[in-house]
């Protein structure tokens, strides 16, 4: 559950049945944004449905754990190693492949952010 009033916003996950806060196998997944406010469908719904659809995910994500790639990162573009997918809502978490092993996010899955190596 999420749940957002102007600019504050919180979310968890919400138990299911059997007490469990992870998706079952089989167990059909669905995510919702409920928007709650006068004559928002009306005035405003076109516009909320297009843009959210804008945002949607690229399934599946162009690259896997462990794979080499190129990010945008301090200093320009850096090779970088996939290190988790799908972390905090960022697509990547990359570690450069520098001395320091700097972990950074990709936040979106395009060549904007992480390219092929």
């Amino acid at each position: 559950v999420f749940q957002g009033v102007h600019m504050l916003f919180a979310g968890g996950l919400m138990p299911s049945r059997d007490g469990s806060t992870k998706w079952q196998p089989g167990e059909e997944r669905e995510c919702r944004f409920v928007f709650i406010g006068k004559n928002i469908k009306q005035k405003h719904g076109d516009r909320l449905l297009k843009e959210f659809q804008e945002c949607k995910a690229e399934d599946p994500l162009r690259f896997k754990v462990g794979d080499t790639v190129k990010a945008l990162a301090a200093g320009g573009w850096q090779t970088a190693k996939v290190l988790k997918v799908w972390d905090m809502g960022n697509p990547y978490r990359l570690e450069i492949q520098d001395k320091r092993k700097t972990n950074v996010w990709g936040p979106f899955d395009d060549d904007r952010c992480v390219r092929k190596a």
